[in-house]
């Protein structure tokens, strides 16, 4: 079985960089933020092999194209779609999942 190929959109960039300056500018530890990030990349390559292994929440937050959620701590979460004819997993922002707002 090939791995996915991992497609990461620019909202996942601005969105990452904004929340660890956030952090970083209200003192949250730098051992944190980094647990953090690697919480993220651990998540996201896992991708490679089970691009579904999180659960589908386009139901539930009503997007109508199939979408997964991947929760990240107690706070966060991250947004992907799998593209079967692509071989393709497209990574979206992350949200605190006190405001999700979805725009996916």
């Amino acid at each position: 079985m090939d791995p996915y190929e991992l497609s990461f959109s620019n909202d996942f960039q601005i969105s990452l960089k904004q929340t660890i300056a956030t952090w970083e500018s209200i003192g949250i530890d730098a051992s944190k933020i980094q647990t953090f990030v690697s919480d993220i990349n651990t998540a996201v390559a896992s991708l490679k092999v089970f691009p579904n292994r999180f659960a589908n929440v386009d139901e539930k937050y009503r997007i109508p194209v199939p979408t997964r959620q991947i929760i990240i701590g107690d706070h966060y979460a991250i947004l992907y779609r799998v593209k079967e004819a692509t071989h393709t997993v497209e990574i979206g922002p992350i949200y605190n999942l006190k405001q999700m707002g979805i725009t996916f």
